[in-house]
């Protein structure tokens, strides 16, 4: 487990390649904190991932090109 006790940010988390990122990264031991625009996507994503590993994911809705969301 290459990546355990680490972790990831991971940003457009939700889908295609951002979701297959944090797939990956799970799966080598990280706890990952994603987020996107799509709350819908990234809550179904994120209670995937922890019903195989519990804790192992948290998705936080936010779009990244608002300043307001990111700081």
């Amino acid at each position: 487990m290459r990546y355990a006790d680490k972790v990831v940010l991971v940003t457009g988390g939700s889908k295609g390649i951002g979701e297959g990122i944090v797939r990956v990264f799970v799966g080598a031991g990280a706890k990952v904190v994603f987020c996107a625009r799509g709350e819908k996507d990234g809550k179904s994503l994120e209670g995937q991932v922890n019903a195989k590993g519990p804790g192992s994911a948290l998705f936080l809705p936010c779009d990244i090109s608002k300043v307001d969301q990111v700081v």
